[in-house]
C-alpha cells in the first residue's frame, strides 16, 4: 500500500473541505441517536464507526483544479518570479520594489495571454488540417490532453506528464 506523501495525493481527484453539509447531518439523525445509545451502553467502537460514517457523508467535496494545457515551463518560471517580487514588495513596501513587482506582473500576464493565444491558434490549425481529411472531426467534442507537471529545483525545470 502506497502512503500518500502530500495532501494532494491523499485527496486524489477530489478535495475534501473542512465544511459540513448540515442537511446530511439532519437526515442521519437516527444514526446519531443510535451512536449516542451505543456510547451509553459502553460500545464505543460501534458508536465511533457510525459517527465516522455520518461525518464522511457530510463532508463537502469539490473537484481538484487542473492547470491549463498551455501553461508551460516559461509560465511557471515567470509565475514564481512574480510571486517572489510580490512577497518582497509586501515585506519592504519600497517604491522600487512595487514598480518591479508591477513590471513583473505585467510581463507575466502578457506571457499568459500570448501562450493561450498560441495554443488556441495551434489547435485551430490542427483542427482545420484534420477537417480536410475528415469533415466530421470538426463536429466532435474536444478531448482534453494531460497537462505536464513541472518541478523546479536549483534553477532547473523538469517536466512529466501526470
Amino acid at each position: 500500500m502506497k502512503i500518500p506523501q502530500t495532501r494532494k495525493e491523499a485527496n486524489g481527484p477530489n478535495i475534501y473541505t473542512r465544511q459540513i453539509q448540515q442537511e446530511v447531518i439532519k437526515l442521519n439523525e437516527e444514526n446519531i441517536e443510535k451512536a449516542r445509545d451505543l456510547i451509553e451502553e459502553g460500545k464505543l467502537e460501534e458508536a465511533l464507526e457510525i459517527s465516522t460514517q455520518v461525518m464522511k457523508k457530510a463532508i463537502k467535496v469539490r473537484k481538484r483544479r487542473y492547470a491549463q494545457i498551455w501553461f508551460d515551463q516559461e509560465c511557471y518560471k515567470e509565475r514564481k518570479e512574480t510571486l517572489h517580487a510580490l512577497h518582497i514588495a509586501k515585506t519592504y513596501k519600497r517604491q522600487e520594489d512595487l514598480t518591479k513587482y508591477a513590471e513583473k506582473r505585467r510581463n507575466y500576464k502578457g506571457i499568459l495571454k500570448r501562450k493561450r493565444e498560441e495554443y488556441t491558434e495551434r489547435q485551430g490549425r490542427k483542427l482545420a488540417e484534420d477537417a480536410k481529411s475528415n469533415p466530421f472531426i470538426a463536429l466532435k467534442r474536444e478531448s482534453h490532453p494531460q497537462q505536464e507537471k513541472f518541478t523546479y529545483k536549483n534553477g532547473k525545470a523538469t517536466s512529466q506528464t501526470y
